[in-house]
C-alpha cells in the first residue's frame, strides 16, 4: 500500500513540476506573452491565495477530522478504507500546488505570490506519503492489516 500511495503522489505531482517547467520557459522565451498572463492573473492574486491556503492547510486538515469523525467508535479500521483516507489527504493537499503554478507567471510575484508559493510547499511536503508517517496513521486509527 505504501508504494501505491507513493507512485500516486508521483502522479499528482508530475504534471505540476512539467507545467511550472513550461511556465518558466514561456517566462524565458516570450516575455510577451508572459506580460499579458500577468496582467490578468495579478487581479485574481488574492482569490488564488485565499484558495491556496484552502487546499494546502485547511483541506488536509477537514479530510483528517472527517475520516477521525467517520470511523469514531469501530474498534478496527479496514485497510481499504485507510488507503482511500491517505488517497484523499494526497489529491486535496495537491491543490495548493496547482494554484501555485499561477503564481510562476509573474515576474515579481509579491506578498500573494510568495504565500501561495510557500503553501503549496508546505503542501508537497504534508501529502508525501512517507512510511512514518503512514505507520503512526495506521496506530492512530487501529489499522487492521490485510483487511
Amino acid at each position: 500500500m505504501d508504494e501505491r500511495l507513493r507512485q500516486s503522489y508521483c502522479r499528482w505531482l508530475l504534471p505540476i513540476l512539467v507545467a511550472a517547467a513550461g511556465i518558466l520557459v514561456v517566462r524565458v522565451t516570450g516575455p510577451g506573452l508572459a506580460r499579458m498572463w500577468t496582467a490578468s492573473i495579478r487581479a485574481w492574486m488574492p482569490w488564488i491565495f485565499c484558495l491556496s491556503l484552502a487546499g494546502a492547510v485547511a483541506g488536509p486538515v477537514m479530510v483528517r477530522a472527517a475520516f477521525a469523525h467517520g470511523v469514531r467508535g469501530e474498534a478496527r479500521v479496514g485497510e481499504s478504507a485507510f488507503f482511500r483516507f491517505r488517497l484523499r489527504l494526497i489529491q486535496v493537499s495537491m491543490i495548493g500546488p496547482y494554484l501555485a503554478l499561477a503564481a510562476l507567471v509573474p515576474d515579481s510575484p509579491g506578498f500573494h505570490g510568495l504565500g501561495i508559493l510557500l503553501a503549496a510547499f508546505y503542501a508537497v511536503y504534508y501529502g508525501y506519503p512517507s512510511k512514518d508517517r503512514i505507520d503512526f496513521d495506521r496506530r492512530l486509527f487501529r489499522v487492521k492489516a490485510g483487511a
